[in-house]
């Protein structure tokens, strides 16, 4: 397994840059190179100059102080290294790179887990999931294996070279650790659902977002029919899912006690925390398509059946409200009991909350921890945060006091109640009757575990966001590390490398001052 390594040419313009590397044989190639890339050619001529005020960096195989390259460079302005004579044969598109133009320094990050998958080409092809539409896209897998060895429960079977991927949630971007802890779960998904048959669904992380193989994931789409449209297949899955809820939850919990004892680190990573990840897994498999069964096969559904008898816009009407839920949802309650605190805060510890003076807010943040109201709202909900571990929670002082300002002045929810079933169906046939209640019943459902499951998987991550950041402080001391938060640049395969003692602390420190860079760059 390889790790940071460096080559080297000779700098003709000085400075450092992180980012893609988009090779350059033949004018076509300049078509594939977006702003910020790092041009790499086996030289340049004036016909590539049109790109270079694009490009963030340029590297080449051969030249001088005298070529173009360089001029070109010392004229824009543009961080160059010439003259390397191999950076064509061991560079790949879409490999992140860190140019060190001022030593004339190259430094790729090459192992196989934290390898970016190269993006070749968007196709003429949309696919709608999650109520995304999706863009296909064609890239190269340079990681044939599973993710990670160690939570591999699933028969494997290897990607082909080149596959078609789509990014089912591109609005989500994620860290490393983030990443690479949900990786395994959607890998093994098809097998989660019962879908043996589909094999492994490959997936990757580019740039922080999630793109997962176009073909796999649209047969599983297909395939969940059977178990939405099937009375039976749908109560068998719910009571998995349930079960899955239960595991992870007591996973949670001997994690939490192990965790507690004080162990170290190593014990805990290699022992407890690898059990912890594997029933996540489980999890997470069970759990990733709940919204987009929701939102791409059954609300409409339940829209189609109600065109029939009703207009669009009542149809619509009739969709949300008969989707309405009857009980109370994890996300109603936090806001429910959130609203509940402000008024039990003291108006001038309020004021300080909000002001734009950070001393202010710190010292009202210390005086509110002595509130009865507050500790009991904190030790319900302080892991409330965004999706990435390497978000701030509740326990944040900024973060508690941007919910103040957002809450303080909300109205407690109104919710109405849902559309008489009986009164809409009394139109319709007896099998569109009995199909609406069966969808609408499997809809509120989903709307319920859609949110429940989000809540749970929040709540379940804390202690393990915890867990590393009390890593990253002992990394701190070690100066491996410049503050607790970036051990979430790392992919948890390095993580426990490094404790395994496969990667050493400078490859360790190498690594984070080169991501670091690139997720500053890509943010």
């Amino acid at each position: 397994m390889q790790h940071v390594i460096e080559f080297k040419g000779l700098g003709v313009y000085p400075g450092e840059y992180t980012g893609r590397v988009k090779l350059v044989f033949k004018l076509e190639d300049l078509e594939k190179i977006e702003k910020g890339d790092i041009l790499v050619a086996p030289m340049t001529n004036p016909d590539m100059t049109i790109a270079f005020g694009k490009v963030g960096a340029i590297i080449t195989d051969a030249g001088g102080l005298a070529s173009h390259a360089a001029i070109i460079a010392r004229e824009l302005k543009i961080p160059a290294v010439v003259g390397t004579g191999i950076a064509t044969k061991l560079l790949q598109d879409g490999m992140i790179v860190h140019v060190d133009a001022t030593n004339g320094i190259v430094k790729i990050i090459s192992d196989e887990d934290i390898e970016i998958p190269i993006k070749l080409n968007e196709v003429n092809e949309v696919y709608t999931i999650f109520g995304n539409k999706c863009t296909v896209v064609k890239i190269k897998t340079p990681r044939k294996d599973p993710f990670f060895q160690k939570v591999l429960d699933i028969p494997w079977q290897d990607p082909p070279d080149e596959i078609y991927v789509i990014a089912p949630r591109a609005e989500i971007k994620v860290t490393p650790l983030t990443g690479s802890l949900v990786l395994p779960a959607i890998e093994r998904l098809p097998y989660a659902l019962g879908f043996s048959d589909i094999g492994p669904l490959y997936a990757y992380f580019i740039d922080r977002i999630l793109y997962v193989a176009y073909e796999k994931i649209s047969m599983v789409m297909e395939k969940s029919k059977t178990i939405l449209f099937d009375e039976k297949n749908w109560n068998l899955y719910l009571k998995n899912l349930y079960e899955k809820y239960d595991l992870f939850t007591k996973a949670t919990q001997e994690f939490k006690k192990k965790l507690e004892e004080g162990k170290d680190f190593g014990e805990i990573l290699e022992k407890n925390f690898t059990e912890w990840w594997k029933f996540h897994n489980m999890f997470f498999s069970q759990t990733f398509l709940i919204q987009a069964w929701g939102d791409d096969i059954v609300y409409p559904m339940i829209k189609a059946i109600l065109r029939k008898y009703y207009g669009e816009e009542q149809s619509t009407v009739f969709l949300y409200s008969l989707t309405k839920l009857f009980e109370q949802i994890p996300s109603v309650e936090f806001y429910s009991d959130f609203l509940a605190l402000i008024p039990k805060i003291p108006t001038t510890i309020l004021e300080k909350l909000i002001s734009n003076n950070d001393s202010d807010k710190l010292q009202a943040y210390e005086e509110i921890k002595e509130n009865p109201y507050f500790k009991e709202f904190m030790e319900k909900w302080y892991w409330v945060r965004d999706r990435d571990l390497w978000e701030k929670d509740l326990r944040d002082p900024y973060v508690f006091s941007r919910f103040v300002k957002l809450l303080r002045d909300s109205q407690p929810l109104q919710e109405e109640a849902p559309s008489s079933l009986s009164t809409i169906i009394s139109k319709m046939n007896s099998e569109d009757s009995k199909n609406l209640e069966y969808f609408v019943n499997v809809g509120r459902i989903l709307k319920k575990e859609r949110d429940y499951h989000h809540f749970l998987w929040l709540k379940n991550t804390a202690p393990i966001k915890d867990f590393f950041l009390m890593y990253g402080a002992d990394l701190v001391k070690q100066g491996i590390l410049k503050e607790p938060e970036d051990i979430f640049l790392f992919w948890l395969s390095e993580i426990y490398r490094l404790e395994e003692g496969d990667l050493s602390k400078e490859e360790a420190r190498e690594i984070i001052l080169i991501r670091k860079k690139h997720y500053e760059h890509i943010k």
